[in-house]
Formats: structure tokens, sequence, C-alpha cells
């Protein structure tokens, strides 16, 4: 057993170790307050004070874990062992120069996303206020390096200390925004697309349109046997459909059309699904709740997974609806404009509330590539997408982490701006699982 002694086991304290040894590093440890105890101990140990105690592995607290309170940290980045790192301080004897458990309490928390920002049109925190983007490791998994850092220091100095990690793994996921272009749609809806081509001389489109109502064509956003066959039999996606009330960022087909009731339940015989909160229930409880017990009817299951449609919430309050709700897995920790590690952290993860500074049961689910963010966002092209996204890859397979895409189901639309982007998606799936996987669908 490793044993760690700090003098004041807090909350912030319990949470950041048990992130880093239990979840991560998966080592059998023991935090403890027990100085004298400590001191007698013979086996591995480590010390989270102001003094080593005489202790090889000695980290000096920079303090903010053991605050109660949440203001602006002075924060000073800088290069250690080729890492950015802050919270640094002037102990020369210490293990390292700097405090890592609070910086990864601090990235991990999103305690940044706490003070005062300026929103975006949405109302979100944007990539550029976030310090990853500011002083540039967005694209890095901090806290995982870091971590993996402390592993070899672990392993140099208690070779029969025990430290199981995770494999890598990759899971895609998809958001059913538009579950079909022009399909079961309504007829007032139906009228008034096709008034509104007509208005704006769209004749191609109107054309198309009438083709796919009278089943001449198929619907350019029906893609899900296609999305199927990219994946291999031990990829298992997982599916968000949004089925709140027609708004202006709000367009699903009606939730009590049949087909695509239909569709849900095709899905989630094969596949894990979860809830897509709709753009107006953003923060409404209520809305959520009535959202949530739309999509459990329908397919007779609790919902447990849910990922904030155009990626929208604040902290904490869109999480604690979450909780309220039943939810036990959240998915939209990643911006919608870049693409990388909003949180520093490339694996599942217990959520902190800050605010009422606890530990909750909601596992945080990070994603960091999503298809919108290099078309609508960046404007750049597939190849240049890849040789962003690559290096982010190989750095998530280096500390077994968990990749996660997020696409669209209308983003597999032939014969569109998209068309050219499925063999970037392809390309991922191959890093990603290092198989050739449905090579076939590409032509």
């Amino acid at each position: 057993m490793l044993w760690i002694y700090t003098p004041n086991v807090s909350k912030r304290v319990q949470y950041t170790f048990n992130l880093i040894f239990k979840n991560i590093l998966q080592v059998d440890y023991l935090l403890s307050e027990d100085l004298i105890a400590f001191e007698k101990y013979k086996g591995p140990k480590m010390a989270y004070a102001n003094q080593s105690h005489s202790c090889t592995i000695w980290f000096k607290p920079h303090g903010l874990l053991n605050e109660k309170n949440i203001r602006n940290q002075k924060i000073e980045v800088a290069d250690f062992q080729g890492l950015p790192s802050f919270f640094h301080h002037q102990s020369p004897q210490t293990t390292w120069s700097f405090d890592p458990f609070a910086c990864i309490f601090y990235l991990s928390t999103r305690y940044e996303e706490y003070l005062p920002f300026k929103e975006d049109m949405h109302g979100r925190f944007p990539a550029s206020a976030s310090l990853a983007y500011q002083q540039n490791f967005l694209h890095l998994p901090l806290v995982d390096l870091w971590v993996y850092q402390l592993k070899q220091i672990l392993e140099n100095n208690f070779p029969h200390l025990i430290i199981k990690t995770s494999s890598f793994t990759f899971k895609p996921s998809y958001d059913v925004d538009y579950a079909w272009a022009f399909k079961h749609k309504g007829i007032f809806r139906q009228i008034g697309a096709i008034g509104k081509s007509i208005l704006k001389g769209e004749l191609k489109s109107l054309k198309h349109r009438i083709q796919v109502i009278c089943g001449i064509k198929k619907d350019p956003y029906d893609n899900f046997d296609v999305m199927t066959k990219f994946h291999g039999p031990n990829v298992k996606p997982i599916y968000f459909f949004l089925i709140g009330p027609y708004g202006k960022f709000d367009k699903n087909n009606p939730i009590k059309k049949q087909e695509f009731q239909q569709l849900i339940k095709k899905i989630s015989h094969k596949y894990s699904i979860g809830i897509h909160p709709s753009y107006a229930s953003f923060q409404n409880k209520m809305k959520v709740e009535k959202e949530i017990h739309s999509l459990s009817k329908i397919i007779q299951q609790p919902i447990e997974n849910s990922r904030q449609h155009y990626l929208r919430f604040n902290l904490p309050s869109s999480f604690q609806v979450l909780i309220d709700n039943g939810i036990k897995k959240e998915f939209s920790m990643a911006y919608p404009e870049k693409p990388g590690f909003r949180a520093s952290i490339a694996r599942p993860y217990l959520w902190y509330n800050l605010k009422e500074e606890c530990s909750t049961s909601l596992t945080i689910h990070p994603f960091q590539i999503m298809d919108v963010t290099f078309v609508d966002y960046l404007k750049c092209t597939p190849d240049e997408a890849f040789d962003i996204v690559s290096p982010m890859i190989d750095v998530i397979k280096k500390v077994n982490g968990t990749l996660m895409t997020n696409w669209h189901n209308n983003s597999f639309e032939p014969e569109s701006k998209w068309d050219h982007w499925r063999t970037f998606y392809h390309q991922i799936l191959l890093q990603a699982t290092d198989d050739d996987i449905a090579s076939t669908e590409l032509k």
C-alpha cells in the first residue's frame, strides 16, 4: 500500500487523490493525517505537506486544495520536464517545483468556469477564455501526462508497488439533431419548407425534397445503416437524440412521429442511447425532465446518458439539473469551436461540484474531436483537420485514455460539403482501432 501523508485531508484533497490514484493509476493507497503512524510505516510512502518528513517523494502544497472558496488564482505557466505547469514554489528539495495536485484539481473541475467570464452568443464558456487555449496546451491531456510522470517516479522508487493502468479505448458517439432532412416533418413544416424554397428560387432543393417524399430518392440524412457499417463488432457507439419541441435551434423531427420512435427503438436494441437536452431546456429542470421522460417511455428503459445540444452548459447548474433527473453519465465536456481537452483529461471521471464543495455521482465523459468544429468553425480541409487530430489520438494512446468522437448522422450526407469528410472520419477510425474498418463504405 502507498501511504500518503497530508496534514489536512480536505474534500478537495480526497477528490484529487482519488482521481489520480484510484481512477487513473489504480493503486492501493491510504491518505492520512496521522504523522506518527506515517513516519513508522516502512512501506512505500509520499508526503503532500510543507515538510518532507524524510520522504523521498515530497510535494509541497500550493494551498488551493485547502481553500473553501472560489477566487481568481494567480497563474504563471512555465515548462517543467517538457510539459506546461503552474502553481510553482521556491522549495528546491521537493520532487517537483510545482504542485501537480492543485493543477489537476484546477483543470479537471473546470475551476475557471465558475469565475466571471464573457459568454459567447449561446451563453457558453468559450475556448478562447480558457487557460489551456491561452497557454497553448488545449491539445494535451495534461492531467494524464502529469500522472504518468508521477507513475514513473513511483515505479523507480517503489518497484514492488502494484500500479494498474487502463487500456486505450475508442468510443464513437453521434448526435441526432435531424433524423431526416425531408421525411416525417409534419404537413405544416413541409408546406413551409416548400414555400420557402419557391420564394428563394431553390429549385434543386425543392426537387430533391419532392423526390425523397415520393420515395424516389433516399433521405440524405438517413445514414444510420452506413454509420453502423463503419464500425467493427467490438466498437460500440452511443447515440444522443434531440427530442425537444420545435424551436429556433431545435429542429429535429416531431417525437410523436411513429417513424422517429421506431428509429430510436431500433438503435437502442443494439447500442446505448442518451438524451440530447434541447437548446430551449438550458438549465430548465422541468423541460429536461419532460424530455428524458419522453425518451425513456419510447425505449422502456431509464435514461442515464446525456449530451447538451450545442454543448450548451453552465457550471454547476446544468450538471446539477442532470443529476436531479437521474442522469449518471455526461458527454458534453468539449468546446464546439476547438478540438482538444477542455478539462485536460482523456478519460471518464467523476464531476466535482465546486460550488457545493463535493464530489458527485455524475461521471464526465470528455470527447476531443467533433465534425462541425472543422467544417463550421475552423473551416479547414480534411487533410488539415487530420494533421490536427492525429497527434491527439497518439497522445491519448500514450496515456491509455479514451478517445471519443462526436459526429452527426447528417455529416454522412452524400453529394454535399460533407462528402470528402467521410474519408477524414475513416482515417480517425483507422488510427484509433488499427484496423481497416468498412473501407468499402467510402466508395
